[in-house]
Order: structure tokens, then C-alpha cells, then sequence
């Protein structure tokens, strides 16, 4: 028989620990094996009980979230999902735990209580599954703040963008919101393509993220929305609640629909689509992430002409995505994720037609 998943529920709300450990006990291979109502306990009972994996809200008394991720990281890695509470008013916190190295995280006001706990119990199998990352890809992806404030007063006006001759997508799930930001802070001012965000999220936080994207470099970066014309040197983020097409106009331009898949937004969906309208000029990125999502968009634009780039598996902390393109011998380049900035740069250089207007300084107050 196999041992159960061992788990910390950290909150300061009794009743939320309640409603959690009583859930998880129901299942036949997860246990609440310690709780806790502050980061300081938090830190003790990791040290002491030494869970699989721990779950923990954002806003707690004492030690903040934040503060807590950190400190158990460097005392013992171990998996951490985040409880948040609201997408508007926590959704900063949320990226900066993320940032730190939590794994992912579910929003407890995300629907009722039953589903709630659904999606926690998969995340916590998910989460199990896990394995430390490398030292160096931690290092690489905490270089992206050097740039943010300079990145963001510098920016062309998403207006006078051309219109894109060439696409690049990201595709990512759990451990690729830190990824998609430092591949942000790392791409140059003009960009000759449009980029295509989508990641696996709970509703309501994508349009957080795509904000917190616009500081992380040079390129305008928006929540993607029905009928925008996509633009060489603009970043869409997908929208969790739809899924992405392209349409076949003339001028390119975004056709979103409601999601009804299990993976929220559907890579393979937007892929298949860029794969369609780019042929040749289409490049597909897969980066960290569960599960499969985005395997068969990449083989569409392989047979289109255009390029697939696997980001290398080894020293990330979910290597599934990445692997699933590997392991179908779809993989044009298998690059560490430093190496994936350049990659985009040269395929751009290789394939664009324009040159971007030099980018105006916006005004401050």
C-alpha cells in the first residue's frame, strides 16, 4: 500500500483549516498530518513534522505569506500552495509568493466549497509530484527584477505598432508564471512579433498578471480581448474564462470563446490556430507546466513550417509540458531557459519583414 501525501494546512482562519482537513481526510491518499494559524508556526511544524507538501494563505498574522514561503524554502524545500482570498486585491502577493518559489495556488473564493477543495486535492497529487529545481534556474529566474522600473518607462505606443508578420506563443502551467516574467525582462525593445501568453490560471487573475508582465520589460503587455489586432512588439496574455484563435482576415486579430476544457486557457487551441494564419512565421514555446496541454498545437506548427522550442526539463520543477513535446519528437531546440530569450530573438531576426518605430518615453507625473 502506498503512503498517503502528507499535508501542513496553514491559515489563520480556524474555520478554513477545518473546512480543509476535513475534506482532505476524506481521500484515500492525502493526509492532514499538522495545521497552523501563523507563518512563525508554520516554520515549526515544517521542521518538525516535515510534510509533502504544504498549503498556506497569503494573508496571515505575524509572518506574512511572502515572508513564510522564504523562510521554509531555505530551511527545507518543499512544495507550498497559496490560499488567496480575492483575485483583485491579492493577486500581487499571490505572483510574489509564486516568485519566491510556491508552486501554485487556489482561490478559496474561486466557487463553492466542494469545488474549491476539488481543485486543491488535484493540486496537492500534482504538487507531490514535484521535484526541487535547480539552484541556477532559481538564480536565473530572480534576475528578471534588475530591469523592471527602467524596462517600464521605456515603451512604444501599442498604436503605432505594425501589424504582425510572425508570432511567437508561451506555453506553461504550474512553475511557468516566474518563466514568462523573466523571459519578459530579458527581450529587447523592438520586438518584430506578436507574443502569445497562455497560462494555466484560475479565473479573474490573468489580467493581473498580464499588468504585472508590462513591468517586467520593454513590451506593451495586455489581457487579450475580442477583436484585438495583434501587433509586432505587443504581448497578449489569454484570458482564463476563454480560449484563443486567430482570425483569417487580412488583419490578424483575436477571436476569443468561453473555455469549456479541462485546461484553462487551452494552448493547444491558440497553437493549432497560429500554426493556421503563420505557417513558417509561427514559433511555439513550451515551458514549464502538468500535464500535456500544448503537445499537439506544437506538432500543427511543426507541420506549418514553423518552429518548436521545448524548454530542457532537466532542473525545473514541473517538467511534464516540456517533456510531452520531447518525448513526440516535436522539439526543433531543447534550451535552457536562459537560452530561450536569445532563441526568440534570432527566430524574430530570421522571419520579420519590419522595423519597429524607436520607442518614446511615456510621460510621468
Amino acid at each position: 500500500m502506498e503512503s498517503k501525501i502528507r499535508v501542513l494546512v496553514v491559515d489563520d482562519a480556524e474555520l478554513v483549516r477545518c473546512i480543509v482537513k476535513t475534506s482532505l481526510d476524506k481521500t484515500t491518499d492525502i493526509e492532514v498530518v499538522g495545521e497552523a494559524g501563523t507563518g512563525v508556526s508554520a516554520l515549526e511544524q515544517v521542521e518538525k513534522l516535515r510534510p509533502d507538501v504544504v498549503v498556506m494563505d497569503v494573508e496571515m498574522p505575524i509572518i506574512d505569506g511572502e515572508t513564510a514561503v522564504k523562510r521554509i524554502l531555505e530551511q527545507r524545500w518543499t512544495p507550498i500552495i497559496m490560499l488567496t482570498g480575492h483575485a483583485m486585491t491579492d493577486s500581487n502577493r499571490v505572483f510574489d509568493c509564486l516568485q519566491l518559489g510556491a508552486v501554485d495556488f487556489v482561490q478559496k473564493g474561486g466557487g463553492a466549497w466542494p469545488e474549491v477543495i476539488g481543485k486543491l486535492e488535484y493540486q496537492i497529487r500534482t504538487a507531490s509530484t514535484l521535484k526541487e529545481p535547480d539552484p541556477n534556474h532559481r538564480n536565473i529566474i530572480e534576475r528578471r527584477y534588475e530591469r523592471q522600473l527602467e524596462a517600464h518607462s521605456s515603451k512604444v505606443s501599442a498604436d503605432m505598432l505594425p501589424h504582425a508578420e510572425a508570432a511567437i506563443a508561451l506555453a506553461s502551467s504550474t512553475g511557468g508564471i516566474q518563466e514568462v516574467r523573466f523571459i519578459m525582462s530579458m527581450l529587447p525593445e523592438n520586438v518584430n512579433a506578436a507574443i502569445l501568453v497562455n497560462q494555466h490560471m484560475w479565473p479573474g487573475f490573468t489580467l493581473s498578471f498580464a499588468q504585472s508582465l508590462d513591468w517586467c520589460g520593454p513590451p506593451n503587455v495586455k489581457e487579450a480581448q475580442d477583436g484585438d489586432i495583434l501587433r509586432a512588439g505587443m504581448v497578449l496574455v489569454v484570458p482564463s474564462t476563454h480560449d484563443m484563435t486567430i482570425t483569417e482576415d487580412r488583419i490578424k486579430k483575436v477571436r476569443l470563446t468561453p473555455n469549456t476544457g479541462s485546461y484553462r486557457p487551452t494552448a493547444d487551441t491558440l497553437l493549432k490556430s497560429m500554426a493556421q494564419q503563420f505557417g513558417r512565421n509561427a514559433m511555439g514555446i513550451q515551458l514549464s507546466g502538468c500535464g500535456h496541454d500544448g503537445r499537439e498545437g506544437m506538432r500543427a506548427i511543426k507541420k506549418a513550417g514553423g518552429i518548436v522550442i521545448a524548454e530542457n526539463p532537466e532542473g525545473i520543477t514541473a517538467p511534464y509540458m516540456p517533456k510531452a513535446v520531447i518525448e513526440a519528437g516535436l522539439a526543433d531546440q531543447i534550451l535552457p531557459l536562459q537560452d530561450i530569450p536569445h532563441a526568440m530573438n534570432q527566430f524574430i531576426g530570421e522571419r520579420s519583414m519590419r522595423t519597429l518605430p524607436q520607442p518614446k518615453r511615456r510621460l510621468t507625473n
